[in-house]
């Protein structure tokens, strides 16, 4: 009976040793892999870098919202036809279609276009969004 149990001892003794070497073993290796020299802030904050990226922060001019999407679409289509060059978003947040317009770096560059917008569509406004990068004014492009 003693060797039953001085055996079973034994057994759970050197599976939690090698359980902990090789816990010690995996740290190990973590720890070895792990960047200490702090660049990647520096490397992500490079203008270059983050020029490369097709989204950033901005705004867009919102000319529809709305529950119905054949409204929507509609309202979408008279857009093109009125500023074909223009990008045009359509996107649902429940119960809610909306119809945003424009990639706009900050509110001054997007106010001519909301100014001109707002001859056609008097409820339009601008709202902060995800934009894409572009270089000029969107009304500006039409004109050209």
């Amino acid at each position: 009976m003693y060797k039953n149990i001085f055996f079973t001892l034994i057994m759970f003794c050197g599976h939690t040793l090698l359980a902990q070497a090789e816990d010690t073993a995996t740290n190990a290796l973590k720890s070895s892999i792990i960047d200490h020299s702090n660049v990647q802030p520096y490397i992500s904050a490079h203008p270059m870098i983050d020029k490369k990226k097709p989204f950033f922060q901005g705004y867009r001019i919102q000319i529809f919202s709305g529950n119905s999407k054949e409204e929507a679409n509609k309202v979408k289509t008279d857009f093109y036809r009125k500023f074909s060059s223009m990008r045009c978003y359509l996107t649902y947040q429940q119960p809610y279609y909306k119809l945003r317009v424009g990639d706009y770096e900050d509110q001054e560059s997007a106010k001519l276009d909301a100014k001109k917008l707002a001859r056609t569509y008097p409820s339009s406004f601008l709202v902060p969004d995800e934009v894409r990068r572009t270089g000029t004014s969107e009304v500006e492009k039409e004109k050209k």
